[in-house]
């Protein structure tokens, strides 16, 4: 009952100031990253060192990789087709996004359609 009551006091406390709000999504939830669940050992991230174009042809092209191939619950949970029709014609961007797409389809391919019996193994 305690426990309860603490958290209740808790939550409350961070819904009074934006502040607080922002820090407990931005430390507590983020993390935990329950709205776009990333399959273990994922990049979903861009590499570092990238250009923005480059850093953002990756987010885009590798979130729809998994929108493509990762069923209705990554649908649901975040994940869609994104593409910066704006940035097409961006050499950088629009190669990373292709590759970024790529990757992330074949590895939430691997990743959901494993048959039993290759669970350490990757169909190729």
């Amino acid at each position: 009952m305690r426990k309860c009551l603490t958290l209740l006091f808790v939550l409350a406390l961070t819904s009074c100031s934006d502040s607080a709000d922002k820090a407990f999504k931005d430390n507590i939830l983020r993390p935990l990253n329950l709205w776009e669940p990333v399959p273990f050992g994922m990049q979903l991230e861009p590499p570092k060192g990238g250009t923005p174009e480059f850093n953002q042809g990756w987010t885009d092209g590798c979130k729809s990789g998994v929108a493509a191939y990762g069923g209705d619950h990554y649908k649901y949970l975040g994940y869609k087709f994104q593409q910066d029709w704006r940035m097409i014609k961006n050499q950088d961007y629009y190669q990373t996004w292709q590759d970024a797409y790529l990757y992330c389809r074949w590895y939430m391919w691997n990743y959901i359609q494993k048959p039993p019996g290759v669970a350490g193994q990757w169909i190729f």
